[in-house]
Formats: C-alpha cells, sequence, structure tokens
C-alpha cells in the first residue's frame, strides 16, 4: 500500500474515557471496586444496627476500605484528568504517516519514527485505535478519519495480541 498520512487530536474527555474503559476492562479491577461498594453497604447496615442496640463495636476500618475501594472510578478519572493536563503531546494535533516500513510521528513537541516491529499490541476501544510501544505508552489514533483499506492495513502490519 502507498503511504498514508493523517492528522488526528484527542479531547480530554475522550482521553479520559480511554483510561477508564482500559483500567474497568480488568476484572481484578471490577471486582474491588463492587468488594468496596459492598462492604460500605454492609457497614452501613453494621453501623445502623449497633447504634439501635448500642453496641461497642463498629466496623469503621470496614467503612473506609470500602469507601476508599468504592471511589476508585473516581481516582482513576482524576489522574487520567491529571495526565491529560500535564503532557503537551495529548494536547496537541500529531501527524502520523504509515509506511511498509512503520510509522512516522510528527507533533509539536517531538517527532520519531518506529519500525512495526516495535508495536508491541494493537487494541480498538471505540472510536480508537491504540498501537502500544510498551505496557504503558500508546499512540491513540481516530479510527473515523482512517479508510477501510488503511485501518486495514493497520491491522495487518499490527495484529490484536
Amino acid at each position: 500500500m502507498e503511504p498514508f498520512t493523517v492528522r488526528t487530536t484527542i479531547s480530554q474527555k475522550e482521553y479520559t474515557g480511554i483510561v477508564m474503559r482500559k483500567t474497568f476492562k480488568n476484572f481484578f479491577v471490577i471486582l474491588v471496586t463492587v468488594s468496596g461498594i459492598f462492604m460500605v453497604v454492609m457497614s452501613a447496615i453494621a453501623l445502623i444496627r449497633g447504634m439501635k442496640t448500642e453496641s461497642a463495636s463498629t466496623p469503621v476500618m470496614q467503612l473506609g476500605l470500602g469507601i476508599f475501594f468504592s471511589l476508585l472510578p473516581v481516582f482513576t478519572r482524576l489522574g487520567a484528568v491529571r495526565t491529560y493536563r500535564s503532557t503537551p503531546k495529548l494536547q496537541q494535533e500529531n501527524e502520523y504517516t504509515f509506511t511498509n516500513e512503520g510509522i512516522v510521528i510528527k507533533g509539536n513537541t517531538k517527532d520519531s519514527t518506529a519500525a512495526w516491529s516495535t508495536i508491541v499490541k494493537r487494541e480498538e476501544l471505540g472510536n480508537f485505535i491504540l498501537l502500544f510501544f510498551n505496557k504503558t505508552h500508546a499512540e491513540i489514533i481516530r479510527k473515523d478519519i482512517l479508510t477501510k483499506e488503511q485501518l486495514y492495513f493497520i491491522r495487518m502490519k499490527v495484529p490484536a495480541r
């Protein structure tokens, strides 16, 4: 296929949405959050019953941990917002040129070239395709600006893992 170039930007709302979806695809994270909600409900019931019977023992630690675990989505979103605001590359328009050899990435702050072999994983989330260079660094590209042939080209170069 002939080389092609796309320009894309991502908003803070879109970035936080991607981070939330990536985080809450993990079963363990969902389990911890649901457990936190369960702990809050159960300790609240115990506190109400304890107050009625004037019991001396209260599940304060269980309540504290439950609140902490159930607030995991809030902490995740706040972390994503902070990351977006402190990373100029996420806020600027980036230009991606796809060739048979790899990708040329141009932005206001940095230009780089990556061979296809350096991309360890491809993941598609909604309207975005994420090309991972390691566990924490990914290039985020909008799928709606790619033609079917361009998207097929990227999928063939970087199979989903």
